[in-house]
């Protein structure tokens, strides 16, 4: 009987969060940038000044000039689904699903306007680097969103 209440009692134990990871909660920055290829000066490339912290990811696209489109801070907790609407009318999803040390392992949906999936995925991020995932739009344009997710003390 007593190994009964034991292995129960370990069970429920197992089953029910608790500590620092139960309660979790990050800051999600998300940036909108439209990536564009246009006539200029050969291997110009122009950034906008406010995405410049992520200049070198995006010298690496085929894209040569980046405007920022719209910016946003949201908190998520581990466990818990936040919604972003762009001014476009795209959307993205974000659940954090679990924090080892500084890797967030997240959920991710973008819909595009007609609210077609352009990414359905699970992300491993590291806390405080920025991660960009972006969708062409026709061959000379693109969306780019940029993602940063850190801890919330």
């Amino acid at each position: 009987m007593l190994a009964r209440i034991l292995s129960l009692s370990v069970l429920f134990a197992l089953s029910v969060p608790t500590g620092a990871f139960a309660q979790q909660a990050y800051k999600v920055s998300v940036r909108m940038i439209e990536g564009e290829s246009v006539d200029t000066q050969a291997g110009k490339v122009s950034i906008d000044e406010k995405v410049s912290d992520i200049a070198v990811e995006l010298r690496n696209l085929q894209f040569n000039r980046y405007n920022l489109l719209f910016s946003e801070e949201q908190r998520a907790s581990v466990g818990k689904k936040s919604t972003l609407a762009f001014p476009n009318s795209h959307k993205l999803f974000f659940k954090p699903l679990s924090s080892h040390g500084d890797n967030i392992n997240a959920w991710i949906l973008w819909e595009d306007d007609t609210k077609m999936e352009v990414l359905n995925s699970q992300l491993h991020l590291t806390s405080g680097e920025s991660m960009i995932i972006g969708m062409d739009r026709g061959g000379l344009k693109g969306l780019i969103l940029s993602l940063m997710v850190v801890p919330v003390e």
